[in-house]
């Protein structure tokens, strides 16, 4: 919850403001729905959750948005995630201009007590200029945007992928084959 909130706080403060949430709730047990509930947030909302409130991992509960994506773009982020102000505005941009997928850079900050992120923050980093395209093998889903219709046309990320790791890896993949838009 406590990650939800300064997320949130990050979001009101975008200067491209025509955007929805939806908050896809993973079984969360720390009154993150209450707390959304609630919200009177600078953004218009949409809470999604599975069937009894269950928790069925990342990519199922990424999927929850499928049967309610409207709009011409998506981006995907984390509630760990701290987006600057131009942050969307950077992603919409670049969409509008090319056919491709928009990968963010993610910082993480617990990268001494977490050899996940440790991992995650040299994983192609540094490796890459601005805007140029990388493997798709790289795809971190925690701040990408991409085309809706594409996100819809293949099915969302892999629901029998629950665990943490190796769904954006198999996500990648399957952006490579079906998709065949660069990822910058």
């Amino acid at each position: 919850l406590d990650e939800l909130k300064e997320c949130i706080q990050h979001l009101e403060k975008q200067t491209f403001d025509d955007f929805q949430v939806y908050f896809c709730v993973d079984g969360s047990t720390d009154n993150t729905m209450e707390y959304i509930e609630k919200g009177n947030f600078k953004f218009d909302y949409k809470i999604l959750t599975h069937p009894n409130f269950e928790n069925k991992g990342r990519n199922p509960t990424r999927n929850l948005v499928l049967p309610y994506l409207e709009s011409r773009y998506l981006c995907m982020i984390d509630t760990d995630i701290r987006p600057a102000e131009d942050f969307l505005k950077n992603h919409y941009e670049l969409l509008e201009d090319k056919n491709c997928l928009s990968l963010g850079n993610v910082i993480y900050t617990n990268t001494g007590e977490n050899i996940w992120a440790d991992y995650l923050q040299t994983r192609g980093k540094n490796k890459f200029k601005d805007f140029e395209e990388i493997p798709t093998y790289y795809l971190n889903s925690q701040n990408l945007a991409m085309r809706s219709e594409d996100f819809i046309s293949i099915g969302g990320q892999d629901e029998k992928m629950t665990t943490y790791g190796g769904g954006d890896t198999e996500f990648g993949y399957r952006i490579s084959k079906q998709l065949k838009s660069p990822l910058i």
